[in-house]
């Protein structure tokens, strides 16, 4: 539910937002368009570098601004206390920066796509053809990620809460399929299935900016349909976009039900959320493999690079907990999270024996 007469006054506060985002996009539009060796192809299978890159990546960070009212325990009682409902100031707010976010995408990709066509003459029919469609398909694409990370940065009881949430959202995840992608290759690159299926690109595309240019690509290409459609990476990669989708109506659901129930005083606690550093910690031995193998795209050896992986995994791992504590105090706890660490670490060291 929308609250109008807020709606109208928080559309006014963020109209600096509007014009900051604007000129960020043109900037890249025409760093985008005049580099020396862009050419302008929609129906491109996997355009790395395109209009709707920056588009998801306003939508991934906006919550950060969203939700500001809720940076400490004052300012959420002042919001609080206005004549309108929880969940009506999150929704009207949300709706306000969507709405700048595609008024700043609108503007810039019409001038991106002038510039672009003035340079290359308007030859290409086909790429014509296909504006509007991009156009669409990229907001719809783009979408289902930002009620997710709108969903976990709601989780976070201050700023670095929700800027680490977002950021294992949009990186963790898919570097964790990448360690395990890494693993199904040293150990089971003969299987048929996982060698034709490329899983470790289907896992890589989860993440939400490789799945949105893989999805669009290739809707716009009529040679996508002789491929595998749901598993491979050169397939329009249904079945990532169908995953992102239901999380994303999971997480608004959510969202609706439970942000009345919201209370400005657990901006002063730290956060207990299953979503958060309770998740995040014990992961950190596969986001450091997966890191690692993104660097080196090889397999990683055990050998004598173990000991440089298990300290940067206690470095992280102390960092993380420390960060959820909010002080540099140990407690019982740390047990609780040291404990799932070390199993996943054992896993890790397991699945990469002899690598």
């Amino acid at each position: 539910m929308i609250n109008k007469r807020y709606f109208a006054r928080f559309f006014k506060e963020s109209l600096i937002f509007l014009g900051i985002i604007t000129l960020v996009y043109l900037i890249f539009i025409f760093a985008l368009c005049y580099s020396s060796n862009f050419k302008l192809n929609l129906a491109s299978n996997s355009p790395i570098v395109s209009f709707n890159v920056l588009l998801l990546i306003y939508l991934l960070i906006s919550p950060l601004y969203i939700l500001h009212y809720k940076s400490s325990r004052n300012k959420a009682d002042t919001y609080f206390s206005l004549p309108i409902t929880k969940r009506s100031l999150l929704n009207t707010r949300s709706l306000v920066v969507l709405i700048d976010i595609l008024i700043a995408y609108t503007f810039s990709f019409i001038i991106g796509i002038l510039i672009a066509y003035s340079r290359e003459g308007f030859k290409d029919s086909t790429n014509i053809a296909l504006i509007f469609p991009y156009y669409l398909l990229s907001i719809i694409f783009a979408l289902p990620s930002f009620f997710i990370s709108l969903f976990v940065a709601n989780k976070g009881n201050n700023g670095v809460d929700r800027i680490l949430y977002i950021t294992f959202y949009i990186y963790g995840i898919s570097l964790a399929f990448n360690a395990l992608n890494n693993f199904l290759l040293n150990y089971f690159a003969d299987n048929p299935f996982i060698k034709n299926a490329e899983l470790g690109n289907f896992f890589s595309s989860i993440a939400p900016i490789l799945y949105l240019n893989n999805s669009i690509g290739c809707a716009l290409n009529a040679n996508c349909e002789k491929e595998n459609i749901w598993i491979g990476a050169s397939g329009i990669s249904y079945l990532p976009t169908i995953i992102i989708s239901i999380l994303s109506l999971v997480a608004l659901f959510f969202l609706e039900r439970d942000e009345n129930k919201e209370k400005s005083e657990r901006i002063s606690y730290s956060s207990t959320t299953i979503f958060g550093y309770k998740l995040i910690i014990p992961l950190v031995p596969f986001i450091v493999i997966g890191v690692l193998a993104s660097l080196t795209n090889m397999p990683i050896s055990l050998g004598i690079d173990l000991l440089y992986i298990e300290l940067i995994i206690i470095i992280l791992f102390l960092l993380l907990y420390f960060a959820y504590k909010r002080k540099f105090i140990v407690k019982m706890d740390m047990l609780y999270l040291a404990i799932p660490t070390v199993i996943t670490n054992i896993l890790v060291l397991l699945m990469f024996r002899g690598a």
